[in-house]
């Protein structure tokens, strides 16, 4: 697969009480601060590891 702009696929979860904000479910970093950069995913997420397994430049 090749290197993508912005990665939106991961796996999402409510962040709190607040209604309208959500994280990843792997590496729990807000989705607002991921901002569909594969990059702003911790190293060591799930999501991360995986999809760059998939990528060729």
């Amino acid at each position: 697969m090749k290197r993508q702009k912005f990665y939106i696929d991961y796996p999402q979860e409510h962040q709190g009480d607040a209604l309208h904000a959500y994280q990843c479910k792997h590496c729990k970093i807000d989705t607002v601060k991921i901002n569909g950069l594969l990059e702003n995913h911790l190293p060591e997420c799930v999501y991360r590891i995986e999809k760059e397994k998939t990528i060729t430049e």
